[in-house]
């Protein structure tokens, strides 16, 4: 269906999980992060423009994770060195290349090589939440500057890192927020830099 459907702008990009308790079936898992811990974990893309006020999203993408049941023959030799998360990003949104669209991504796709390789090699820009993934932040992340950065900044202070990876540019959108620092990983933003602009954050109790 990718490659028949021409998505709007915007798309989501997911880890959805499909509930089974049979081991026999193929790709069959257990991914103790989800809330229902077996079945088939897959990733999906939906047409997030379409949902905004003009019905439902339609799901034009999705990849079975199948790990070692998945034959060889159907992985995308083109990004087969880039890892197995970044071969994915990209194997899922070749469909979407050159032509300049957006993409919000789970937080379970934050790998720094990933979110890079989809504008250089692609043309796709993308964003993802920054999580902690274990013990450790994703490369080129300076988490621990950032919140220190941000320690005694007003609830809603927002600024913008430009960082690079591979020696490749990308951004971290960040906000304080009461008890954390939300931190977004980017390769887009606004044409033009904006550097006293003033930020607010609306609350039940009135803007911030």
């Amino acid at each position: 269906m990718e490659e028949e459907y021409d998505p709007g702008l915007e798309s989501c990009t997911d880890e959805p999980m499909n509930v089974d308790n049979d081991p026999t079936l193929p790709g069959w898992m257990v991914v103790p992060r989800e809330s229902r811990l077996f079945g088939n974990e897959y990733q999906s893309i939906c047409d997030r423009d379409l949902a905004v006020g003009k019905g439902n999203p339609i799901m034009f993408c999705v990849e079975l994770q199948e790990g070692k049941d998945c034959p060889s023959e159907f992985r995308d030799k083109a990004f087969n060195d880039r890892g197995e998360i970044t071969r994915l990003m990209c194997q899922m949104h070749e469909c979407q290349k050159h032509f300049g669209k957006h993409v919000t991504m789970d937080s379970g796709f934050l790998v720094s090589r990933g979110i890079v390789d989809m504008e250089h090699k692609l043309s796709v820009y993308d964003q993802a939440l920054i999580k902690k993934q274990g013990q450790y932040w994703s490369k080129g992340v300076p988490s621990d500057f950032i919140d220190d950065h941000f320690k005694d900044k007003a609830i809603g202070a927002s600024e913008t890192l430009d960082l690079t990876f591979e020696g490749k540019p990308f951004l971290i959108h960040c906000r304080k927020e009461e008890k954390y620092v939300i931190k977004i990983m980017s390769t887009h933003s606004a044409l033009d830099k904006v550097m006293n602009h003033k930020t607010f954050r609306q609350t039940a109790g009135g803007d911030i």
